[in-house]
C-alpha cells in the first residue's frame, strides 16, 4: 500500500463540507492592510474569501459598516491584483477583531549631551537654510547621542 501525499487543509474541508466553505488566503490580511491603511485595517478585518469572491470583513461596530460599505467599490478597486484570488464584492459585518499584540513602545530619547550637539552644529553649519539646518542638527545629535561609545 502506497502512502498518501498531503493534501491541502481548502481542498479537504471542500470534499467534506462542499465548495461554500470559505477560507482566508494568507495573503489576503497584508493586501487588505495595503489597501486600505492602518487606520481603517485597525477597525475592520477580512475574515472569509468565498468561493464566489466575496471578501467577509468584520468591523468594530455598525458604524463602520456603513462607511465601508459605502467605500466598497473603491476598496474592491484597490485590492484588485493584490490577492491571490480575486475579490469581487465585499461583505461587512460588526463582530470582534482579532487583536494583534501591541507593538513594543519607541525607544526613548537618548540625552544630547553638550559635545554631541557642537559636533552636529559643525556638522550642519554649511545648510543654508535656517530651519533645514536646526532640524539636520537635532537628528544629528540625537543620532550620536544613541551610538555607543
Amino acid at each position: 500500500m502506497r502512502p498518501r501525499q498531503p493534501e491541502r487543509v481548502s481542498a479537504v474541508l471542500s470534499d467534506v463540507a462542499g465548495p461554500r466553505v470559505a477560507l482566508l488566503p494568507p495573503d489576503v490580511p497584508a493586501a487588505w492592510a495595503a489597501a486600505v491603511g492602518p487606520t481603517i485595517a485597525n477597525v475592520a478585518q477580512p475574515r472569509r474569501l468565498d468561493a464566489d469572491g466575496t471578501l467577509g470583513v468584520v468591523c468594530e461596530s455598525a458604524v463602520w459598516v456603513a462607511e465601508l460599505t459605502y467605500l466598497a467599490a473603491d476598496i474592491t478597486a484597490r485590492l484588485e491584483g493584490r490577492c491571490s484570488r480575486p475579490v469581487t464584492a465585499l461583505k461587512f459585518t460588526v463582530g470582534t477583531l482579532t487583536r494583534r499584540p501591541a507593538p513594543p513602545p519607541a525607544p526613548r530619547p537618548a540625552s544630547v549631551d553638550g559635545r554631541c550637539q557642537v559636533l552636529a552644529e559643525q556638522l550642519t553649519a554649511s545648510i543654508a537654510d535656517r530651519e533645514v539646518r536646526a532640524a539636520a542638527t537635532r537628528a544629528i545629535a540625537s543620532s550620536l547621542a544613541r551610538r555607543p561609545r
